[in-house]
């Protein structure tokens, strides 16, 4: 508890080696009669810390981080949690292991920097308890988690300083993905396929990856194949021309290798 504030039991979930992120969660109470903000945050393992909202329309995600932070308004209780708002833990230093505990910090606009624990839960925990043991069940991966872990492992391989890699939209079905991207005046789509928990591209191309032939072709089982391109149409139903027409740019397919880099030839 700090001043009006709050806050039950932070926690996050256990990561594969080599994870780049990972989501953090907690239930913020606000008892007073005055407004407050979720506006940063540390954690011990990871470069820094962000605020992101998520949601979801049928299997079409759509994350955005909050530069502005997290409002918490007064006599409210705010839930960071799979699926929903959350931390996002970027660039971490090792893995996380389940059952251990990490220092960090919370800060707000009005109570200041908290000093918080976060408790590490199984990969597959859907919520944590409060007596800090996982919850029981398996469950995929949260799409925020997913998203960002796609997103760097794209941005790795092509991101300049000088020519900016941008990704969007992102849909994910059961362990693959089509993630839409954009480098100046080039575009094009992306499959990923998720191997031991770890993301990595297989092979980039343009609007053949709209098609369920061509997914199907490229491995993935025809349920899965479906579900991707009726989620990718979803995904870029809004989107303006001008990015579509960058998606579509892209001539033929460059096929990866097992470490997502294109072959020198």
């Amino acid at each position: 508890k700090v001043g009006d504030l709050v806050l039950k039991h932070p926690w996050t979930r256990a990561t594969a080696p080599g994870a780049p992120v990972a989501g953090g969660y907690l239930t913020i109470i606000n008892t007073g009669e005055k407004d407050d903000r979720l506006v940063g945050g540390s954690f011990a393992r990871a470069q820094r810390v962000e605020i992101h909202s998520m949601s979801m329309s049928g299997d079409v995600m759509k994350m955005e981080a909050l530069p502005k932070g997290l409002p918490v308004p007064a006599g409210a209780t705010v839930a960071l949690k799979p699926g929903s708002f959350h931390l996002m833990m970027m660039d971490l230093k090792d893995q996380l292991i389940d059952g251990e505990m990490v220092a960090g910090t919370l800060v707000f606009e009005k109570a200041g920097t908290v000093q918080v624990e976060f408790v590490v839960e199984s990969m597959g925990a859907k919520e944590a308890d409060h007596a800090g043991h996982s919850a029981t069940g398996v469950s995929d991966a949260p799409m925020g988690v997913d998203a960002a872990l796609i997103e760097t492992t794209l941005k790795a391989m092509f991101d300049k300083p000088e020519s900016p890699l941008s990704v969007s939209p992102i849909v994910v079905v059961s362990d693959a993905a089509i993630a839409g991207w954009t480098q100046g005046p080039m575009g094009g789509r992306a499959l990923l396929r998720r191997h031991h928990g770890k993301w990595s591209i297989q092979l980039c191309s343009g609007d053949s990856l709209k098609d369920v032939a061509a997914l199907t072709k490229a491995g993935l089982n025809s349920r899965d194949a479906e579900a991707l391109s009726i989620a990718l149409s979803k995904a870029e139903a809004g989107l303006d021309p001008a990015r579509l027409a960058l998606f579509s740019s892209f001539e033929g397919t460059v096929m990866m290798d097992a470490h997502g880099v294109p072959p020198s030839n």
